[in-house]
């Protein structure tokens, strides 16, 4: 059986500093064609149309009394008629899948886990390995995933040396298909939507076939909103495409997985890591609160840049690059505190030095607060002393989709338990202010998901984190095949 191998991508932020925004360059979109179906759409009722609507088209007085001469005979495509006009359309209008070329010294600007997917593939290639490769190529947003999906299709390309690209992208979605310069899965090899699967018919699979004639590699993006039901026809699908193939899995097409299974979930279906026979409603706040940055803002920290808690530079280095996304506030600066004690929820990047020991200080005592005389108060209602600033925090819960009164639209609600703290700390965002220890992403190891969490985990966390510890073992830290580069 072909083994399946996972490669942890580190993160490849680079984010706008102040002084950089200043010069940020102005997009100037160009304009927008005006054509006849803007027109008609202008002439359509400001409201949805209803049943009688659609009962008088073509008896209403605007139609009777228009002039419909200079439009008899202006659509004659036998397209129209026998319901293949798109067909023939997109068979005409063909997109280009290949990318745009790249010299061979961009492989020089992929951080060490970008390099090592792009070894692994190109060696793959260009040693002609006979086994198929299967690799899950997990990282969160703004790993770089795009850019070396781009780099790496350009470099196959270059090395096919004109014999037709060997790689396809494509993801489950338009909007992350054209991320990559690629195609939707389902426009790919005819996925059904809301129906069964299906037999290609001979000429769609005589398309097909034409398609992937010279593919080798298949690249798929955003690979959390797959299914297991999805992964199982695109199986179908490949054996379907290559018979000579077909009692190998993908029809031995090279598979690469892309993405980060901590976000967006597949739709009304089960995960690729679902590994129960009972799926509880583990989705009641993640699928409500998805798309925000709770889950992988710190993730890939203990990756870039390198730091060596033993080398003052590193840490010097380090504290520069990731201090600006520490901050707080001071709620209450007039209050008046005792020597030697100061406001847990203080600090001033401006005048202090940026030191790996003041991150873990600053972190650790808005994370994991031990309370003193400065924080505590007594509660008038319930006469018990507490925390004036609510620590310890507990989970953020009120993540949901609600709809307002008298309001037809849905509304997302996402507020965080303490609206004292800066809301653009990303260190506190990936702990959802919760009373838990981060300072563990200060050093060289890989970053614990479990630890963002001091609560019961619900089965899809659980499932997630059991597919990470399970893929722990078929992890890649050097490229298996024989290295060779092209000059």
């Amino acid at each position: 059986m072909t083994p399946i191998r996972t490669i942890i991508m580190g993160s490849q932020t680079n984010e706008l500093r102040a002084e950089d925004d200043e010069f940020e360059l102005e997009v100037h979109e160009d304009p927008v064609v005006e054509e006849d179906w803007h027109e008609l759409a202008r002439m359509l009722p400001d409201r949805p149309l209803e049943e009688e609507d659609i009962d008088i088209l073509g008896r209403r007085d605007i139609d009777i009394n228009y002039d419909w001469t200079p439009h008899v005979g202006r659509y004659t495509d036998d397209g129209i008629l026998n319901g293949d006009y798109w067909k023939q359309r997109k068979a005409a209008n063909r997109r280009d899948l290949d990318v745009d070329h790249q010299p061979l010294e961009a492989r020089d600007s992929l951080n060490r886990h970008q390099r090592l997917v792009y070894d692994t593939v190109m060696d793959h290639f260009l040693d002609q390995e006979p086994s198929q490769l299967l690799l899950h190529v997990d990282g969160g947003g703004g790993t770089g995933k795009s850019y070396l999906i781009n780099l790496l299709s350009a470099h196959l390309q270059a090395a096919a040396a004109g014999r037709g690209t060997p790689v396809w992208r494509a993801a489950p979605t338009g909007v992350a298909g054209n991320q990559i310069s690629g195609t939707t899965l389902h426009s790919l090899l005819h996925l059904p939507i809301n129906k069964d699967f299906k037999p290609l018919s001979p000429t769609d699979m005589a398309q097909l076939q034409k398609k992937l004639k010279d593919i080798k590699y298949l690249i798929i993006d955003e690979k959390s909103m797959l299914g297991l039901r999805q992964l199982s026809w695109i199986d179908d699908r490949l054996r379907e495409a290559f018979p000579s193939r077909n009692e190998e899995f993908f029809g031995s097409l090279n598979i690469l997985l892309v993405g980060d299974f901590f976000q967006l979930p597949p739709v009304l279906q089960k995960p690729l890591y679902y590994d129960k026979e009972y799926f509880s409603f583990w989705g009641r706040y993640e699928w409500q609160g998805r798309g925000s940055s709770h889950h992988h803002a710190l993730y890939w920290l203990s990756g870039h840049p390198d730091l060596d808690p033993d080398d003052d530079e590193s840490r010097t280095r380090f504290a520069r690059v990731w201090g600006y996304d520490v901050s707080a506030v001071n709620p209450e600066p007039q209050r008046i505190q005792a020597p030697g004690e100061g406001n847990p929820l203080t600090l001033n990047l401006l005048q202090q030095p940026l030191t790996v020991q003041l991150l873990s200080m600053v972190v650790n005592r808005v994370q994991r607060h031990h309370c003193n005389n400065y924080c505590m108060q007594l509660n008038k209602r319930t006469k018990q002393v507490e925390c004036r600033f609510g620590f310890p925090h507990g989970q953020r819960l009120l993540a949901s989709l609600d709809k307002l009164p008298h309001s037809k639209h849905w509304c997302f609600r996402g507020e965080r338990n303490d609206s004292q703290i800066n809301h653009y700390n990303r260190l506190l965002t990936v702990a959802w202010l919760a009373n838990t220890d981060i300072s563990p992403t200060f050093r060289p190891a890989p970053f614990d998901r479990q630890s963002l969490y001091n609560h019961t985990p619900t089965e899809g966390m659980k499932m997630r984190l059991a597919d990470q510890q399970r893929r722990q073992a078929q992890q890649l830290t050097n490229p298996p095949y024989p290295p060779v580069y092209l000059d």
